[in-house]
Protein backbone atom coordinates (compact mmCIF):
# COMPACT_ATOMS: atom_id res chain seq x y z
CA UNK A 1 0.00 0.00 0.00
CA UNK A 2 1.04 3.63 -0.54
CA UNK A 3 1.23 4.41 3.16
CA UNK A 4 3.58 1.48 3.75
CA UNK A 5 5.88 2.22 0.81
CA UNK A 6 6.19 5.93 1.59
CA UNK A 7 6.58 5.28 5.32
CA UNK A 8 9.52 3.01 4.54
CA UNK A 9 11.20 5.85 2.64
CA UNK A 10 10.87 8.24 5.56
CA UNK A 11 12.21 7.91 9.12
CA UNK A 12 9.82 7.23 11.98
CA UNK A 13 8.96 10.61 13.48
CA UNK A 14 6.83 9.21 16.33
CA UNK A 15 7.77 10.81 19.65
CA UNK A 16 9.85 13.55 17.99
CA UNK A 17 9.44 17.24 18.94
CA UNK A 18 9.68 19.84 16.18
CA UNK A 19 9.50 23.64 15.88
CA UNK A 20 11.49 24.29 19.06
CA UNK A 21 9.43 21.79 21.03
CA UNK A 22 6.02 23.17 20.11
CA UNK A 23 4.72 20.09 18.30
CA UNK A 24 5.03 16.51 19.51
CA UNK A 25 4.53 13.98 16.71
CA UNK A 26 2.41 11.16 18.11
CA UNK A 27 1.67 8.63 15.37
CA UNK A 28 1.52 8.14 11.62
CA UNK A 29 -1.87 8.99 10.10
CA UNK A 30 -1.21 8.39 6.43
CA UNK A 31 1.10 8.78 3.47
CA UNK A 32 0.80 10.09 -0.06
CA UNK A 33 2.94 10.35 -3.14
CA UNK A 34 5.31 12.91 -1.64
CA UNK A 35 5.19 12.73 2.14
CA UNK A 36 3.70 11.45 5.36
CA UNK A 37 1.14 12.88 7.77
CA UNK A 38 1.42 12.61 11.56
CA UNK A 39 -0.96 13.31 14.39
CA UNK A 40 0.67 15.94 16.60
CA UNK A 41 0.00 17.67 19.89
CA UNK A 42 0.41 21.46 19.95
CA UNK A 43 1.93 22.15 23.36
CA UNK A 44 1.86 25.93 22.85
CA UNK A 45 -1.83 26.16 21.95
CA UNK A 46 -4.09 27.70 24.56
CA UNK A 47 -6.69 25.35 26.00
CA UNK A 48 -9.85 26.01 27.94
CA UNK A 49 -9.34 26.13 31.69
CA UNK A 50 -12.27 23.75 32.07
CA UNK A 51 -10.73 21.16 29.77
CA UNK A 52 -7.35 19.49 29.77
CA UNK A 53 -7.85 18.04 26.28
CA UNK A 54 -4.72 18.66 24.19
CA UNK A 55 -4.96 20.50 20.88
CA UNK A 56 -4.28 18.10 18.01
CA UNK A 57 -2.93 19.01 14.61
CA UNK A 58 -2.15 17.02 11.48
CA UNK A 59 1.38 17.71 10.25
CA UNK A 60 2.38 16.81 6.72
CA UNK A 61 6.10 16.17 6.35
CA UNK A 62 7.49 16.49 2.82
CA UNK A 63 11.05 15.51 2.05
CA UNK A 64 13.08 18.01 0.04
CA UNK A 65 14.26 16.35 -3.13
CA UNK A 66 16.18 19.11 -4.89
CA UNK A 67 15.35 21.67 -7.53
CA UNK A 68 13.07 22.15 -9.39
CA UNK A 69 10.90 19.95 -7.17
CA UNK A 70 11.47 22.20 -4.15
CA UNK A 71 9.78 24.99 -6.08
CA UNK A 72 6.77 22.74 -6.66
CA UNK A 73 6.69 21.92 -2.94
CA UNK A 74 6.76 25.61 -2.07
CA UNK A 75 3.95 26.19 -4.55
CA UNK A 76 1.78 23.63 -2.75
CA UNK A 77 2.24 25.60 0.46
CA UNK A 78 1.53 28.92 -1.26
CA UNK A 79 -1.63 27.70 -2.98
CA UNK A 80 -2.96 26.04 0.17
CA UNK A 81 -2.36 29.24 2.13
CA UNK A 82 -4.23 31.19 -0.54
CA UNK A 83 -7.42 29.15 0.00
CA UNK A 84 -6.96 28.11 3.64
CA UNK A 85 -9.62 30.51 4.93
CA UNK A 86 -12.33 29.17 2.59
CA UNK A 87 -15.11 27.26 4.38
CA UNK A 88 -14.72 23.49 3.93
CA UNK A 89 -11.10 23.77 2.85
CA UNK A 90 -8.72 22.22 5.37
CA UNK A 91 -7.08 25.00 7.39
CA UNK A 92 -3.32 25.40 7.02
CA UNK A 93 -2.22 26.90 10.35
CA UNK A 94 1.51 27.14 9.72
CA UNK A 95 4.35 25.96 7.51
CA UNK A 96 8.08 25.84 8.15
CA UNK A 97 11.15 23.95 7.01
CA UNK A 98 14.50 22.62 8.10
CA UNK A 99 17.45 21.34 6.10
CA UNK A 100 15.71 18.17 4.95
CA UNK A 101 11.91 18.62 5.20
CA UNK A 102 8.95 20.94 4.81
CA UNK A 103 6.33 20.81 7.59
CA UNK A 104 2.68 21.78 6.97
CA UNK A 105 0.64 22.23 10.16
CA UNK A 106 -3.03 21.62 9.39
CA UNK A 107 -6.34 21.17 11.17
CA UNK A 108 -6.82 17.60 12.35
CA UNK A 109 -9.83 15.66 11.06
CA UNK A 110 -10.67 12.27 12.47
CA UNK A 111 -11.65 10.62 9.18
CA UNK A 112 -11.83 10.97 5.42
CA UNK A 113 -14.52 10.26 2.86
CA UNK A 114 -12.87 7.03 1.72
CA UNK A 115 -13.25 5.54 5.21
CA UNK A 116 -16.77 6.90 5.61
CA UNK A 117 -17.81 5.41 2.26
CA UNK A 118 -16.35 1.96 2.64
CA UNK A 119 -16.29 1.37 6.37
CA UNK A 120 -19.16 3.41 7.80
CA UNK A 121 -21.57 3.36 4.81
CA UNK A 122 -22.83 6.70 6.13
CA UNK A 123 -24.20 7.95 2.81
CA UNK A 124 -26.19 4.84 1.91
CA UNK A 125 -29.77 5.92 1.05
CA UNK A 126 -29.31 9.15 3.02
CA UNK A 127 -30.31 11.83 0.53
CA UNK A 128 -29.83 14.85 2.74
CA UNK A 129 -26.41 13.74 3.97
CA UNK A 130 -25.26 13.09 0.39
CA UNK A 131 -26.62 16.47 -0.71
CA UNK A 132 -25.08 18.37 2.19
CA UNK A 133 -21.67 16.69 1.96
CA UNK A 134 -21.43 16.96 -1.82
CA UNK A 135 -22.40 20.64 -1.80
CA UNK A 136 -19.74 21.33 0.82
CA UNK A 137 -17.15 19.82 -1.52
CA UNK A 138 -18.56 21.66 -4.53
CA UNK A 139 -18.70 25.02 -2.74
CA UNK A 140 -15.11 24.66 -1.54
CA UNK A 141 -13.88 23.78 -5.03
CA UNK A 142 -15.84 26.64 -6.57
CA UNK A 143 -14.37 29.13 -4.09
CA UNK A 144 -10.88 27.81 -4.89
CA UNK A 145 -11.54 28.27 -8.60
CA UNK A 146 -12.53 31.89 -7.99
CA UNK A 147 -9.05 32.39 -6.56
CA UNK A 148 -7.56 30.56 -9.54
CA UNK A 149 -6.57 27.48 -7.59
CA UNK A 150 -7.47 24.29 -9.45
CA UNK A 151 -7.11 21.12 -7.38
CA UNK A 152 -6.49 18.37 -10.01
CA UNK A 153 -6.55 15.55 -7.45
CA UNK A 154 -10.08 15.44 -6.07
CA UNK A 155 -10.91 11.99 -4.66
CA UNK A 156 -12.39 10.59 -1.42
CA UNK A 157 -8.95 10.14 0.17
CA UNK A 158 -8.30 13.88 -0.22
CA UNK A 159 -11.61 14.90 1.32
CA UNK A 160 -11.38 14.89 5.10
CA UNK A 161 -14.39 14.81 7.40
CA UNK A 162 -15.70 14.05 10.86
CA UNK A 163 -16.72 10.54 11.90
CA UNK A 164 -20.22 10.65 10.38
CA UNK A 165 -19.21 12.38 7.14
CA UNK A 166 -21.33 15.46 7.75
CA UNK A 167 -18.51 18.04 8.00
CA UNK A 168 -16.33 18.12 4.91
CA UNK A 169 -12.90 19.62 4.21
CA UNK A 170 -11.05 19.55 0.88
CA UNK A 171 -7.36 18.78 1.47
CA UNK A 172 -4.03 18.01 -0.24
CA UNK A 173 -3.10 20.71 -2.73
CA UNK A 174 0.07 18.93 -3.79
CA UNK A 175 -1.04 18.80 -7.45
CA UNK A 176 -2.96 22.10 -7.48
CA UNK A 177 -2.17 24.73 -10.08
CA UNK A 178 -2.85 28.38 -10.87
CA UNK A 179 -3.13 27.56 -14.57
CA UNK A 180 -6.61 27.26 -16.05
CA UNK A 181 -5.15 25.02 -18.77
CA UNK A 182 -2.53 22.33 -18.27
CA UNK A 183 -0.38 20.11 -20.47
CA UNK A 184 0.57 17.80 -17.60
CA UNK A 185 -1.16 14.55 -18.50
CA UNK A 186 -1.83 11.85 -15.92
CA UNK A 187 -1.61 14.37 -13.08
CA UNK A 188 -3.94 12.91 -10.45
CA UNK A 189 -5.47 9.55 -9.56
CA UNK A 190 -6.45 7.31 -12.47
CA UNK A 191 -10.18 6.69 -11.73
CA UNK A 192 -10.80 10.44 -11.33
CA UNK A 193 -8.95 11.71 -14.42
CA UNK A 194 -11.10 13.21 -17.17
CA UNK A 195 -10.70 12.20 -20.84
CA UNK A 196 -7.72 13.96 -22.36
CA UNK A 197 -6.06 14.27 -18.95
CA UNK A 198 -4.91 10.63 -18.97
CA UNK A 199 -2.15 9.10 -21.03
CA UNK A 200 -2.62 5.92 -23.06
CA UNK A 201 0.38 3.64 -22.60
CA UNK A 202 -0.27 1.59 -25.74
CA UNK A 203 -0.41 4.52 -28.17
CA UNK A 204 2.54 3.23 -30.17
CA UNK A 205 0.64 0.00 -30.94
CA UNK A 206 -2.38 1.73 -32.50
CA UNK A 207 -3.00 2.26 -36.20
CA UNK A 208 -3.71 5.75 -37.52
CA UNK A 209 -7.44 4.95 -37.65
CA UNK A 210 -7.45 3.67 -34.09
CA UNK A 211 -5.64 6.78 -32.92
CA UNK A 212 -8.49 8.89 -34.27
CA UNK A 213 -11.03 6.64 -32.58
CA UNK A 214 -9.35 6.60 -29.17
CA UNK A 215 -10.52 9.12 -26.59
CA UNK A 216 -7.47 10.57 -24.86
CA UNK A 217 -5.51 10.23 -28.10
CA UNK A 218 -7.82 12.20 -30.38
CA UNK A 219 -7.02 15.28 -28.30
CA UNK A 220 -3.35 14.95 -29.37
CA UNK A 221 -2.44 15.85 -25.79
CA UNK A 222 -3.58 19.41 -26.20
CA UNK A 223 -3.80 21.36 -22.92
CA UNK A 224 -6.92 20.47 -20.96
CA UNK A 225 -9.14 22.68 -18.81
CA UNK A 226 -8.20 22.19 -15.16
CA UNK A 227 -11.55 23.66 -14.09
CA UNK A 228 -13.56 21.18 -16.18
CA UNK A 229 -11.29 18.35 -15.06
CA UNK A 230 -12.27 19.13 -11.45
CA UNK A 231 -15.95 18.99 -12.49
CA UNK A 232 -15.40 15.50 -13.95
CA UNK A 233 -13.72 14.33 -10.73
CA UNK A 234 -16.67 15.64 -8.72
CA UNK A 235 -18.95 13.50 -10.89
CA UNK A 236 -16.94 10.37 -10.06
CA UNK A 237 -17.08 11.29 -6.37
CA UNK A 238 -20.87 11.63 -6.62
CA UNK A 239 -21.06 8.10 -8.08
CA UNK A 240 -18.89 6.94 -5.15
CA UNK A 241 -21.26 8.54 -2.65
CA UNK A 242 -24.40 7.09 -4.22
CA UNK A 243 -23.15 3.56 -4.92
CA UNK A 244 -19.93 3.09 -2.97
CA UNK A 245 -18.25 2.17 -6.28
CA UNK A 246 -16.79 3.69 -9.42
CA UNK A 247 -18.12 3.63 -13.01
CA UNK A 248 -14.81 2.70 -14.69
CA UNK A 249 -11.13 2.31 -13.97
CA UNK A 250 -9.84 5.05 -16.25
CA UNK A 251 -11.44 7.37 -18.82
CA UNK A 252 -9.61 5.99 -21.87
CA UNK A 253 -10.89 3.66 -24.56
CA UNK A 254 -8.49 0.98 -23.35
CA UNK A 255 -10.90 0.67 -20.41
CA UNK A 256 -13.80 -1.56 -21.60
CA UNK A 257 -16.37 0.03 -19.31
CA UNK A 258 -15.52 3.57 -20.31
CA UNK A 259 -15.58 2.44 -23.94
CA UNK A 260 -19.04 0.98 -23.38
CA UNK A 261 -20.13 4.34 -21.95
CA UNK A 262 -18.97 6.00 -25.18
CA UNK A 263 -20.88 3.58 -27.39
CA UNK A 264 -24.05 3.20 -25.35
CA UNK A 265 -26.07 6.26 -24.36
CA UNK A 266 -27.97 4.17 -21.82
CA UNK A 267 -24.90 2.76 -20.10
CA UNK A 268 -25.16 4.89 -16.94
CA UNK A 269 -28.87 4.17 -16.54
CA UNK A 270 -28.31 0.46 -16.90
CA UNK A 271 -25.42 0.01 -14.50
CA UNK A 272 -25.60 2.72 -11.83
CA UNK A 273 -28.25 2.21 -9.12
CA UNK A 274 -29.34 5.84 -8.90
CA UNK A 275 -32.46 7.89 -9.49
CA UNK A 276 -33.26 9.06 -13.00
CA UNK A 277 -32.55 12.64 -11.91
CA UNK A 278 -29.11 11.70 -10.63
CA UNK A 279 -28.37 9.80 -13.84
CA UNK A 280 -29.21 12.86 -15.94
CA UNK A 281 -26.83 14.98 -13.86
CA UNK A 282 -24.07 12.41 -14.32
CA UNK A 283 -24.68 12.24 -18.07
CA UNK A 284 -24.02 15.98 -18.31
CA UNK A 285 -20.94 15.82 -16.11
CA UNK A 286 -19.47 12.90 -18.08
CA UNK A 287 -19.67 14.57 -21.49
CA UNK A 288 -16.46 14.11 -23.43
CA UNK A 289 -16.30 17.69 -24.66
CA UNK A 290 -15.23 19.59 -21.51
CA UNK A 291 -17.00 22.76 -22.64
CA UNK A 292 -20.28 20.83 -22.67
CA UNK A 293 -20.02 19.87 -19.01
CA UNK A 294 -22.01 21.95 -16.53
CA UNK A 295 -20.36 24.74 -14.60
CA UNK A 296 -20.06 24.30 -10.85
CA UNK A 297 -22.94 26.74 -10.36
CA UNK A 298 -25.15 24.77 -12.76
CA UNK A 299 -24.17 21.54 -11.03
CA UNK A 300 -25.03 23.08 -7.68
CA UNK A 301 -28.52 24.07 -8.83
CA UNK A 302 -29.13 20.59 -10.22
CA UNK A 303 -28.13 18.97 -6.93
CA UNK A 304 -30.37 21.32 -4.93
CA UNK A 305 -33.35 20.62 -7.19
CA UNK A 306 -32.92 16.84 -7.10
CA UNK A 307 -35.54 14.97 -5.06
CA UNK A 308 -33.49 11.85 -4.46
CA UNK A 309 -30.17 10.34 -5.49
CA UNK A 310 -31.31 6.77 -5.02
CA UNK A 311 -33.60 4.45 -7.03
CA UNK A 312 -36.91 3.17 -5.65
CA UNK A 313 -36.18 0.58 -2.97
CA UNK A 314 -38.22 -2.21 -4.59
CA UNK A 315 -36.92 -1.70 -8.12
CA UNK A 316 -35.32 -4.74 -9.75
CA UNK A 317 -31.83 -3.97 -11.02
CA UNK A 318 -29.91 -6.49 -13.11
CA UNK A 319 -26.14 -6.52 -12.92
CA UNK A 320 -25.69 -8.21 -16.30
CA UNK A 321 -24.93 -5.80 -19.12
CA UNK A 322 -26.46 -8.26 -21.61
CA UNK A 323 -29.90 -7.93 -20.03
CA UNK A 324 -31.87 -4.71 -20.26
CA UNK A 325 -32.84 -3.15 -16.95
CA UNK A 326 -35.64 -0.76 -16.11
CA UNK A 327 -34.58 2.87 -16.05
CA UNK A 328 -34.09 3.89 -12.39
CA UNK A 329 -36.65 6.33 -11.14
CA UNK A 330 -39.32 5.83 -13.83
CA UNK A 331 -42.75 4.45 -13.15
CA UNK A 332 -43.24 1.06 -14.85
CA UNK A 333 -45.36 1.02 -18.01
CA UNK A 334 -46.99 -2.04 -19.62
CA UNK A 335 -44.16 -2.02 -22.16
CA UNK A 336 -41.51 -1.93 -19.42
CA UNK A 337 -43.27 -4.64 -17.41
CA UNK A 338 -43.41 -6.86 -20.51
CA UNK A 339 -39.74 -6.22 -21.15
CA UNK A 340 -39.00 -7.13 -17.53
CA UNK A 341 -40.71 -10.50 -17.93
CA UNK A 342 -38.76 -11.19 -21.11
CA UNK A 343 -35.53 -10.11 -19.43
CA UNK A 344 -36.15 -12.50 -16.53
CA UNK A 345 -36.56 -15.40 -18.97
CA UNK A 346 -33.39 -14.43 -20.82
CA UNK A 347 -31.55 -14.11 -17.51
CA UNK A 348 -32.55 -17.65 -16.50
CA UNK A 349 -31.51 -19.12 -19.86
CA UNK A 350 -28.17 -17.35 -19.85
CA UNK A 351 -27.44 -17.82 -16.16
CA UNK A 352 -24.90 -20.61 -16.62
CA UNK A 353 -23.18 -18.74 -19.42
CA UNK A 354 -23.04 -15.60 -17.31
CA UNK A 355 -21.54 -17.46 -14.37
CA UNK A 356 -18.76 -18.65 -16.63
CA UNK A 357 -17.85 -15.10 -17.63
CA UNK A 358 -14.34 -13.92 -16.86
CA UNK A 359 -14.03 -12.57 -13.31
CA UNK A 360 -11.72 -9.90 -14.71
CA UNK A 361 -14.71 -7.96 -16.04
CA UNK A 362 -15.06 -5.91 -12.90
CA UNK A 363 -13.77 -2.72 -11.45
CA UNK A 364 -14.10 -1.56 -7.86
CA UNK A 365 -12.11 0.19 -5.19
CA UNK A 366 -9.22 -1.54 -3.53
CA UNK A 367 -6.65 -0.62 -0.95
CA UNK A 368 -3.83 -1.88 -3.16
CA UNK A 369 -1.86 0.83 -4.95
CA UNK A 370 -2.17 0.92 -8.73
CA UNK A 371 1.30 1.70 -10.04
CA UNK A 372 0.47 1.13 -13.71
CA UNK A 373 0.18 4.78 -14.61
CA UNK A 374 2.81 6.26 -12.32
CA UNK A 375 5.80 5.60 -14.56
CA UNK A 376 4.34 7.51 -17.51
CA UNK A 377 4.36 10.88 -15.80
CA UNK A 378 7.53 12.91 -15.49
CA UNK A 379 7.97 16.49 -14.36
CA UNK A 380 10.25 18.62 -16.48
CA UNK A 381 10.61 22.18 -17.65
CA UNK A 382 7.80 21.73 -20.19
CA UNK A 383 5.09 20.89 -17.66
CA UNK A 384 3.30 22.87 -14.99
CA UNK A 385 2.68 20.09 -12.47
CA UNK A 386 3.07 21.63 -9.06
CA UNK A 387 4.40 18.72 -7.07
CA UNK A 388 7.41 16.50 -7.32
CA UNK A 389 5.26 13.48 -8.04
CA UNK A 390 1.83 12.52 -9.23
CA UNK A 391 -0.87 11.56 -6.81
CA UNK A 392 -0.50 8.04 -5.51
CA UNK A 393 -3.68 6.00 -5.80
CA UNK A 394 -4.83 4.42 -2.59
CA UNK A 395 -7.41 2.44 -4.47
CA UNK A 396 -7.43 0.50 -7.72
CA UNK A 397 -8.94 -2.30 -9.75
CA UNK A 398 -9.75 -5.67 -8.25
CA UNK A 399 -11.24 -8.85 -9.72
CA UNK A 400 -13.93 -10.49 -7.57
CA UNK A 401 -14.04 -14.25 -7.47
CA UNK A 402 -17.63 -14.63 -8.60
CA UNK A 403 -20.18 -13.05 -10.89
CA UNK A 404 -23.19 -11.62 -9.01
CA UNK A 405 -26.67 -12.93 -9.70
CA UNK A 406 -29.52 -10.52 -10.46
CA UNK A 407 -30.80 -9.09 -7.18
CA UNK A 408 -33.94 -7.32 -6.05
CA UNK A 409 -31.95 -4.31 -4.96
CA UNK A 410 -28.33 -3.56 -5.80
CA UNK A 411 -27.02 -3.00 -2.29
CA UNK A 412 -24.49 -0.37 -1.39
CA UNK A 413 -21.01 -1.92 -1.36
CA UNK A 414 -20.29 -3.60 1.94
CA UNK A 415 -16.64 -4.24 1.13
CA UNK A 416 -13.95 -3.39 -1.34
CA UNK A 417 -14.43 -6.65 -3.22
CA UNK A 418 -17.87 -5.62 -4.51
CA UNK A 419 -18.29 -4.62 -8.15
CA UNK A 420 -20.71 -2.29 -9.88
CA UNK A 421 -21.33 -4.30 -13.05
CA UNK A 422 -19.87 -6.81 -15.51
CA UNK A 423 -18.23 -5.52 -18.66
CA UNK A 424 -18.93 -6.05 -22.31
CA UNK A 425 -16.13 -7.78 -24.22
CA UNK A 426 -13.61 -5.06 -25.15
CA UNK A 427 -12.89 -6.68 -28.53
CA UNK A 428 -16.54 -6.37 -29.53
CA UNK A 429 -16.52 -2.71 -28.54
CA UNK A 430 -13.47 -1.96 -30.69
CA UNK A 431 -15.01 -3.78 -33.66
CA UNK A 432 -18.32 -2.02 -33.15
CA UNK A 433 -16.63 1.39 -32.96
CA UNK A 434 -14.66 0.81 -36.15
CA UNK A 435 -17.54 -0.66 -38.12
CA UNK A 436 -20.45 1.55 -37.19
CA UNK A 437 -19.37 5.12 -36.55
CA UNK A 438 -16.61 7.49 -35.53
CA UNK A 439 -16.60 8.16 -31.81
CA UNK A 440 -15.14 11.59 -32.46
CA UNK A 441 -18.05 12.58 -34.71
CA UNK A 442 -20.65 10.88 -32.53
CA UNK A 443 -19.57 12.71 -29.39
CA UNK A 444 -19.39 16.12 -31.07
CA UNK A 445 -15.74 16.73 -30.23
CA UNK A 446 -15.71 20.15 -31.84
CA UNK A 447 -13.83 22.63 -29.70
CA UNK A 448 -11.61 21.96 -26.73
CA UNK A 449 -9.91 25.31 -26.53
Amino acid sequence: MAIESMARLMPDFSGIFIDAGRFELVRLLGAGGCGVVYLAVDHHASTSSSSATPVHRAIKIVRKVGRPDIEYQKREIALHRLVSDIPHVLTLHDAFEDEYYFYLVMEYCESDMYKVLFEGRMYHENDELVRSAFLQILDAVQACHRRRVFHRDLKPENILCNADGSEIYVADFGLATHNSRSATFGCGSAPYLSPGKSECRSAERLSAHQRVESVGLEFSYRPYSTKRADVWALGIILVNMITGLGPWEKAVTEDPRFCEHLLDGGYLERVIPASQGAIQILKRVFRINPQSRPSLEQLRRSILNLDTFFPPRKEVIYTTSSVSSPVPGKEPTPEIEAADVEAEVVAEVEEEEVRASSPERFYSFDEEEDQSYLDIIAIDELTDCDSESTSTDESGPVTPNSFPDPVDELAFAEGLEKALLPLTDARKLVEQAAAEFSIVECLDLLDFE
